[in-house]
């Protein structure tokens, strides 16, 4: 059990705990996931708020917000760059906790979190002719 709640802990920035404990909670849930740098944050940004959908989706020049439904969880996200940089913070409210997996993958999928961009470069900086296809 030590170690589920230590790789919970280091994978998502909370504990077990906090996240049963959630609907006491008046704040969202507030967790971390890190990314490969670097990630273009403002141009992931601009993308996103050209095609926001108004009343589901609201960007700004720090943060993705949105309103989110899976099965019966009804809720919201806010989506920010960390401080450190190198991870987004991801606020949600603690009506979602039920379905934070579920969330969380969605995040990553979103903001591409498991981009290798050495990987993106190398493939970008062949000749057109010779990419696969």
């Amino acid at each position: 059990m030590r170690r589920f709640n230590a790789l919970f802990k280091s994978r998502y920035g909370l504990n077990p705990r906090s996240l049963r404990q959630a609907p006491r909670v008046t704040r969202g849930l507030v967790c971390q996931l890190d990314f490969r740098p670097p990630l273009a944050w403002e141009d992931v940004l601009a993308y996103l708020k050209l095609r926001a959908v108004p009343g589901v989706e609201a960007v700004d020049a720090t943060h993705y917000r949105r309103t989110v439904a899976i099965g019966d969880a009804r809720g919201w996200i806010g989506v920010s760059l960390a401080k450190s940089g190198l991870a987004l913070e991801v606020e949600l409210s603690p009506a979602l906790a039920p379905v934070i997996g579920a969330v969380i993958v969605r995040v990553k999928h979103l903001f591409d979190l498991g981009a290798a961009p050495d990987a993106v470069a190398a493939l970008l900086s062949q000749d057109p002719c010779s990419r696969p296809r």
